[in-house]
């Protein structure tokens, strides 16, 4: 039954079939092989603090340079300055199983707007209308924790994400909550910000997902690479319209 209603989606043109098909791809951002330096320290070991219980990678060791744009090729570089929205390397191995989305982009905002916009995961579908609801549960002075409910095949997917902030270094990123009933198996990623000139800032984003329901490899890998670049133009699009709903 799965397996038909997927291969009904790659078929079909019509508005349902891209609603279903980006709700996938906004999951992989909510929540995702050159431009994304990652060393075997970021698979080991995990942060200190109580709230980071089961996060599978080490964000402080991303190595981005200190423009946010090490390891992108002068072609990419010319994208982004271009306001593309980068995927950079489709499918990035960071593990055994584990396939990291990542992507490289700027923002037409100064690094202190977008970050506040970013910030404020508790409004994310303001501009991903394709989450059905989201409850704030916890609200810590560097963390917050949230409920996510979305739609994915025709049913309803929930799940309860950690975010991490460090503004001092204008970093975000998240995780799933252990020890809450989710619908996903693992789910972790992040943005780090860069200023670039007075109104400008280069974001990149990396971001991993392991659904709780059986998705063939290659379908999963298709969806990433129809929707994610899509999804991620949303962002930016709600970021350089200072968080104001048009």
């Amino acid at each position: 039954m799965l397996w038909r209603k997927i291969k009904g989606l790659l078929r079909r043109k019509n508005q349902k079939g891209k609603f279903i098909s980006s709700v996938w791809g906004m999951m992989v951002v909510a929540l995702a092989s050159t431009g994304l330096f990652m060393s075997d320290d970021l698979l080991a070991g995990s942060f200190q603090s109580p709230q980071a219980k089961n996060l599978s990678f080490r964000p402080e060791l991303l190595d981005f340079g200190t423009d946010g744009l090490k390891g992108l090729a002068e072609q990419q570089k010319r994208a982004v300055f271009s306001d593309e929205v980068v995927i950079v390397s489709l499918p990035e191995i960071i593990g055994r199983d584990k396939t990291l989305i990542s992507a490289a982009l700027k923002f037409n905002r100064p690094v202190n707007v977008v970050w506040s916009v970013l910030s404020a995961t508790e409004r994310q579908n303001d501009y991903l209308r394709e989450i059905e609801k989201i409850s704030l549960l916890e609200n810590g002075p560097d963390f917050n924790r949230l409920e996510f409910v979305v739609k994915v095949l025709g049913r309803k997917v929930r799940y309860t994400v950690i975010h991490h902030f460090q503004p001092e270094n204008h970093l975000l990123w998240w995780e799933l909550d252990p020890e809450a009933k989710n619908d996903l198996k693992e789910l972790f990623g992040f943005w780090r910000l860069y200023p670039a000139g007075e109104n400008q800032t280069i974001g990149r984003y990396g971001s991993y997902l392991r659904p709780g329901f059986p998705l063939p490899e290659f379908i999963s890998g298709l969806i990433y690479r129809e929707n994610i670049k899509s999804t991620i133009e949303k962002v930016k699009n709600y970021v350089e319209s200072s968080g104001i709903k048009k």
